[in-house]
């Protein structure tokens, strides 16, 4: 037997792991103006031992150290603030606002603090700027607000004022309303006067105020009357006077008025038809229809007409407003007018106005606003026009003219004394303005009038100069009557 000899062999691994554990701690931190010695189980020592002042200064350095606080706070180590507010509002009259170691007043708004600091007073808004007021601005205290002129109202955003038509929504007329120099006045309709108020509009009676000159009798009705006669009499064709009829004539207008819409008359070929003020008869002699009085060339009326039912109004274009007479237009001066806003000139001409700059500046694209020439550089899509000096002013040529011709000064006018009364009387004569060279068609001061704003069949002289009027009209428009 053979012995085989065994050996073994032993392996050894070390293995680690990690392992965690939680410690808890207590650690203080103390108040101010307190300490923790040692192993106490809190701040359970007062720091005056070692006089500390947290808003003050030591008062001594003997035994019993103190704290002096400075103005504003308090307590033993100075640690604590004051409310002022506390006592008495702090004095403020308003409101009171404490902070750490002092305090400060507040006004409400609309109003600012009295040089005291304390008391309060109101701020004027109106002062600055008329408080962004376009007219009027009432202080009131603690606040403000704006007020508009007679004619005009106050804008959505309470600082702009807006001109307003006086006659919107009829201004309460119970016929017509008509806007004299920015005022409305109310009108009433043939057969009506106004009433006390000024406003309505009552019937008149013609019959008891003896306007109808009847033959026999009268009968009123509303805006007007009819005559009538006894039994045996007929009505006459001037309606007014009554005649005697045999019995065995049958008076036509007995039966459904004649077939008449308004007036019947009694005649030898039957009954005759007649309308009221305003109206005509129809092809069928019978009916009565309005008549335009616009159409028909009846109306008195200079430029616009506006027809209704029975009666007519005048109407003017822009920049005219109507006559006294309810027929003519008056020019309207826009320079005077608080809403027309030129940056330095506003001159006025026949229906319109435009605006001028003194020496030394140029018109804008907008046509009010004054640039400095000094800026050579033109407005964003403004056109290089022609710019002329005359009386210390200065004119951009506008799109209808060709160009201005300056005149010469008088001999008399020798020095810049005498250039200067020139540039005064240019704002209040037309004749001293520059001349003017105007395209086809157009005339005026300013070239701002055409051939077609010639009224009343007037047409434009030779040399462009104005219109040609027919007899009884005159002006540069023919607006005017003779």
């Amino acid at each position: 037997m053979i012995w085989i000899p065994v050996f073994h062999r032993t392996r050894y691994y070390t293995v680690y792991r990690q392992a965690y554990s939680m410690e808890q701690q207590t650690v203080y931190r103390c108040c101010p103006g307190w300490r923790r010695q040692d192993g106490e189980s809190g701040c359970l020592r007062s720091v005056s031992a070692v006089a500390t002042c947290f808003h003050g200064r030591r008062s001594s350095d003997s035994e019993a150290q103190r704290c002096r606080c400075s103005e504003g706070f308090q307590g033993p180590h100075c640690q604590y603030d004051i409310n002022e507010c506390a006592i008495g509002n702090g004095g403020c009259q308003n409101q009171c606002c404490n902070t750490i170691g002092s305090y400060y007043c507040k006004c409400q708004a609309g109003q600012k603090l009295e040089e005291d600091g304390r008391g309060c007073e109101d701020i004027d808004e109106c002062a600055v700027v008329n408080g962004g007021c376009q007219q009027r601005c009432i202080n009131t205290l603690g606040t403000f607000h704006c007020e508009c002129d007679t004619g005009y109202r106050l804008h959505a955003d309470e600082r702009t004022c807006i001109k307003m038509d006086p006659c919107t929504g009829a201004n309460g007329c119970a016929h017509i309303c008509q806007s004299e120099n920015g005022v409305a006045r109310c009108a009433c309709h043939p057969g009506y006067q106004l009433s006390e108020d000024k406003k309505a509009c009552r019937d008149i009676n013609e019959c008891a105020e003896g306007l109808a000159h009847c033959g026999h009798r009268c009968v009123n009705s509303v805006g007007s009357f009819t005559c009538a006669c006894h039994p045996g009499s007929e009505l006459g064709a001037d309606g007014k006077r009554c005649y005697r009829i045999e019995l065995e004539i049958v008076n036509s207008c007995e039966k459904n008025n004649g077939g008449c819409s308004h007036h019947c008359e009694h005649a030898l070929g039957g009954p005759h038809c007649s309308c009221n003020h305003g109206h005509r008869l129809d092809s069928d002699e019978k009916t009565c229809i309005d008549l335009d009085e616009c159409e028909s060339g009846e109306a008195c009326c200079a430029q616009l007409c506006i027809n209704y039912l029975g009666g007519y109004e005048c109407s003017c274009k822009e920049g005219f407003q109507i006559s006294s007479d309810g027929c003519g237009c008056d020019d309207v001066d826009e320079c005077l007018d608080t809403s027309i806003v030129c940056d330095q000139v506003c001159i006025n001409s026949v229906g319109t106005y435009h605006c001028a700059c003194e020496e030394g500046y140029r018109i804008g694209s907008d046509g009010k606003t004054c640039i400095s020439l000094d800026d050579d550089e033109l407005e964003e899509g403004e056109e290089e026009l022609e710019v002329v000096r005359f009386a210390g002013l200065l004119f951009k040529s506008p799109p209808r003219l060709l160009h201005y011709v300056a005149p010469s000064l008088p001999p008399t006018y020798q020095d810049e004394e005498d250039e200067d009364k020139v540039g005064k009387d240019i704002r209040g004569e037309l004749s001293l303005l520059p001349k003017v060279v105007c395209l086809d068609h157009t005339f005026g001061h300013d070239c701002s009038l055409s051939c077609e704003d010639c009224m009343n069949g007037g047409r434009c002289q030779e040399g462009k100069r104005g219109c040609s009027c027919p007899a009884g009209w005159g002006g540069i428009l023919c607006n005017e009557s003779e």
